[in-house]
């Protein structure tokens, strides 16, 4: 990473109740590297690697309401970033997109991801809840306008993708308690 990349970390903390996110600031500048602290605060619910997706306002990651797209149905499935990644590249509204590399464990875990943004620009982060068959949490259009030192703590929610019946049997989640 370059020197004057490095000057201008920002730091990111996110939970939901689960995660804890927020935004400390070392210069505020057109462009930065933010690094992205994940603490998992459930007390038994593993978190999969999260995607984070930098894009414009006008851009949302999934509406309520409305069928998910099929990479973030399979995120909420199988914890899988891929497909997700790929259908994002081609949208012109976001500029950036970072999958995390490692499983969550629950109780106050932590991973950190670096990533880049601007003031004029929103983060989106999404993971799979591991012990459900399609449950996600999710946090959209999280402003990256921070002053420098500023910090600030976002709670993310919890989703159902829809993408299948909640039976909970283990045949259909990925993770624990199921051993998958």
């Amino acid at each position: 990473m370059q020197e004057d990349a490095m000057r201008t970390l920002r730091t990111l903390f996110l939970a939901l109740g689960i995660f804890i996110l927020g935004f400390n600031t070392a210069q505020a500048q057109e462009n930065a590297i933010y690094q992205a602290t994940i603490t998992n605060l459930t007390n038994g619910q593993w978190l999969t690697p999260p995607a984070l997706v930098v894009h414009h306002s006008f851009f949302s990651l999934f509406t309520l309401g409305e069928e998910a797209s099929d990479g973030l149905k399979i995120l909420a499935k199988d914890g899988a970033n891929q497909l997700l990644e790929i259908e994002l590249s081609n949208v012109p509204d976001v500029y950036n997109f970072v999958s995390g590399a490692e499983v969550i464990p629950p109780k106050g875990a932590s991973v950190d991801i670096l990533f880049w943004g601007t003031q004029n620009i929103v983060l989106s982060v999404a993971s799979m809840l591991g012990s459900t068959n399609d449950g996600f949490v999710a946090a959209r259009g999280l402003s990256l306008d921070l002053q420098p030192g500023e910090q600030k703590t976002f709670f993310l929610t919890a989703y159902d993708a829809g993408s299948e019946e909640n039976n909970e049997l283990c045949a259909f989640i990925s993770g624990a308690p199921c051993n998958n």
